[in-house]
């Protein structure tokens, strides 16, 4: 299935604009994942219609239906899908950025009164992300795949791992070790002070290497960065949004992966337009426009949709 999202209210006058779209996406679904196209919504200015509508006259079928209105009746006819819907971008960044009710004053205050500096060494960096990661994993309750809430117990390891966000080098050795795991970073890093290390370290952050990404270790990075938030300021708390954007784009959600960046963008101008160090939100809007879905994303067996839906 399909959705061609319009800024325009869908009108009888272009109707095969989309035409040509709709023929190479039906091709390459076909030819890349043996899957047919075989419903296509047209949703513009909070319409939606049928966009090969053959039961009324082509022209009646304009614009379609109030799109709200729409989900209503649907969610109405099949409670079920209520808590299936996935969230709206805005939605998605609302839910991040909301309180975090485990979090208090008295805790916000442990952590910052922590003033030791970071891990400087990529070594050290990666070791402590490495047991963070694992940790959500191992303490993970039935019903979820990684749980953070350790974070808000334990202010000398937390205030270390938001530090560590404030140099870009240690966001990108984070990347790396979330979707490949320890010993494959590791090799990495021994590499990189060659152009072959630097092309796998690279590849491996932005989807373009042939293996794919360690799925439960995004799950624990996602659980991480919601629980780390409230203890993070200015840089830190930025590079948290890019990551999260980040994430978005590897699960092929390029639409929130924008909202977070964006976020950024507004937020913290003066970081967006760094020279020397910027965000990391800034590299994901950088391959939306480059590459558009993530590589991981097109691939059957190593999306995020096909891991998650074999869980």
């Amino acid at each position: 299935m399909a959705l061609i999202f319009d800024s325009e209210i869908p009108d009888p006058d272009c109707p095969d604009q989309y035409e040509i779209l709709m023929a190479a996406l039906a091709r390459g679904l076909l030819e890349q994942a043996g899957a047919s196209l075989v419903k296509v919504w047209h949703v513009g200015h909070g319409y939606i219609r049928d966009f090969q509508s053959c039961d009324v006259d082509e022209r009646e079928s304009f614009p379609g239906e109030d799109a709200d209105s729409a989900l209503s009746n649907t969610l109405q006819r099949i409670p079920a899908l209520v808590s299936t819907r996935a969230s709206s971008p805005l939605e998605a960044l609302r839910d991040f950025l909301a309180p975090n009710p485990l979090v208090t004053e008295d805790q916000q205050g442990r952590v910052c009164g922590h003033q030791a500096p970071p891990p400087r060494r990529s070594e050290a960096v990666t070791a402590l992300w490495e047991a963070a990661l694992r940790r959500c994993l191992r303490e993970a309750p039935a019903d979820r795949r990684a749980d953070a809430g350790w974070v808000h117990r334990s202010p000398e390891q937390t205030a270390a791992l938001v530090r560590t966000l404030e140099h870009p080098e240690h966001v990108e050795i984070l990347m790396a070790l979330t979707v490949t795991g320890i010993d494959t970073l590791e090799d990495l890093l021994t590499r990189g002070d060659s152009d072959l290390g630097t092309v796998a370290l690279t590849d491996a952050v932005w989807g373009l290497s042939c293996e794919p990404p360690r799925w439960e270790r995004v799950e624990s990075l996602v659980a991480l960065l919601r629980h780390l938030l409230p203890y993070a300021a200015d840089a830190q708390r930025a590079q948290i949004l890019g990551l999260r954007s980040w994430v978005e784009w590897l699960r092929g959600s390029g639409s929130t992966a924008s909202v977070f960046a964006d976020a950024v963008r507004e937020q913290y101008p003066d970081l967006w337009r760094s020279t020397a160090a910027p965000p990391v939100a800034r590299s994901v809007l950088a391959c939306i426009s480059t590459l558009g879905v993530c590589p991981w994303a097109q691939v059957k067996e190593s999306s995020y949709s096909w891991w998650s839906g074999s869980r």
